[in-house]
């Protein structure tokens, strides 16, 4: 897990300009592994109890009676469910890179 965080880090350098390379990512992150996977930890806490929260609602729809709307209903909430996580991971890994390696020194503006 480690490994896979330190080398999703390539996404974030590659969007801010940089060489996005992996090999080179990998070395400049050095000795933050247990951060990042803390990090997505924590995360992965917040995501599961809007699991739960999205598995209740579920439970509760689909036992008032199976139908095309209760299906629906579901099915909506799971895409919302499934763009938070995505987006959470997103947000993760953008201020992991800033963080760790920062932003290039090429005389951009900053954010």
């Amino acid at each position: 897990m480690g490994l896979f965080l330190r080398l999703s880090l390539a996404l974030p350098d590659a969007a801010v300009g940089g060489e996005g390379k992996v090999f080179g990512l990998f070395s400049r992150s050095a000795g933050n592994t247990w951060a990042l996977a803390g990090a997505l930890l924590l995360i992965a806490l917040v995501v599961l109890a809007g699991f739960i929260v999205w598995a209740l609602i579920s439970y509760v729809v689909i036992s008032a009676g199976v139908s095309l709307i209760s299906v629906l209903i579901v099915a909506m909430l799971y895409v919302i469910f499934y763009f938070f996580f995505l987006m959470t991971q997103i947000t993760l890994l953008s201020v992991a890179y800033r963080e760790i390696i920062g932003l290039p020194s090429n005389g951009a503006s900053e954010v």
